[in-house]
């Protein structure tokens, strides 16, 4: 990847967002990842990626793709999910717009272009005489029940895995009129069993407040996952920070407050580092992803794969 290769980029980013992927398990009678598959399959077969749909879902697909070395090296998965959450409170939301150095459309932050910027640097990677495998994943139902990383690594294994997410406050469940869900981020050493204490506690003591008995309520458990924990000086986390030093300048390590498919890929013995471009409004009514960020991310990209897979 080279800044020549940035218009093939932004317009690759932009067929991306084009292609409604709304998650069903969220939205009912959402269209779902499979369009979508299939033109990020088609894309990288065409440049010569070798690429496996794996069914992690009834008729919904997990895209592959597959850079062999020669043998001898680390492999490396680049991780990005197909689908994205709803569009009702989004207008335009399938119109790609590019302004003032922004792209905004459903999907452009979360995690579209991300996507886009490990498909160039994916296929940038048979031009390198790489001694390990590189892998792109591209997953359906993060925004759900992560089903497709869940299906990716009862297949899939690599040495490391860079998760391609940005932040975001929004939550990825929708209550109806009766109900309240709450995403209850975990610190690494909580358990559930801890969680749904305290949340009981808290409802107890409300209670205690109303001794008219006007309300009852009780929590439970919807699901849960495991959060992530990558040592500082695991090599992916050091190919990484070299990376975004040799082309941005400088490299910021620290954790974050949101949940991903890393811990997930994690959990199963993939040392993982989330990773990811500079944008805002995910899950709201203005989606926006920042150009040039998508930029450095495929040129950091390309060089952590130079590094981590020669």
């Amino acid at each position: 990847m080279t800044q020549r290769h940035a218009p093939e980029l932004h317009a690759l980013a932009e067929a991306l967002v084009t292609v409604d992927s709304v998650n069903p398990d969220l939205v009912p009678g959402g269209a779902g990842e499979g369009e979508l598959a299939e033109l990020v399959g088609g894309w990288l077969a065409e440049r010569g990626v070798h690429v496996t749909y794996q069914e992690a879902a009834p008729g919904r697909l997990n895209v592959v793709g597959r850079v062999a070395g020669r043998g001898g090296g680390r492999s490396l998965m680049l991780n990005a999910h197909l689908d994205t959450v709803g569009t009702a409170s989004m207008p335009e939301a399938l119109r790609p717009l590019v302004s003032e150095g922004r792209l905004y459309g459903r999907g452009a932050h979360d995690t579209k272009a991300s996507l886009a910027a490990a498909m160039v640097a994916t296929a940038g990677a048979l031009d390198m005489d790489l001694r390990g495998d590189v892998l792109l994943a591209a997953v359906i139902d993060e925004e759900a029940g992560s089903k497709g990383t869940e299906a990716l690594l009862t297949e899939w294994v690599a040495d490391a895995a860079v998760v391609l997410e940005s932040g975001g406050r929004e939550l990825s469940t929708y209550p109806d009129s009766c109900t309240v869900a709450v995403e209850r981020r975990t610190a690494p050493g909580e358990s559930v069993e801890r969680v749904l204490g305290e949340l009981n506690a808290a409802l107890r003591a409300a209670r205690a407040l109303d001794p008219d008995g006007r309300w009852e309520a009780s929590a439970s458990i919807r699901f849960a996952r495991p959060p992530l924990t990558t040592p500082r000086d695991d090599p992916v986390v050091v190919a990484l920070e070299r990376s975004c030093a040799r082309v941005l300048g400088s490299a910021e390590v620290g954790p974050v407050s949101f949940w991903t498919d890393a811990a997930l890929m994690s959990a199963a013995g993939i040392p993982s580092v989330v990773f990811g471009v500079i944008g805002d409004g995910m899950h709201s009514a203005c989606e926006w992803v920042d150009l040039e960020s998508m930029d450095a991310v495929a040129l950091v990209l390309t060089d952590a794969i130079g590094t981590f897979c020669a």
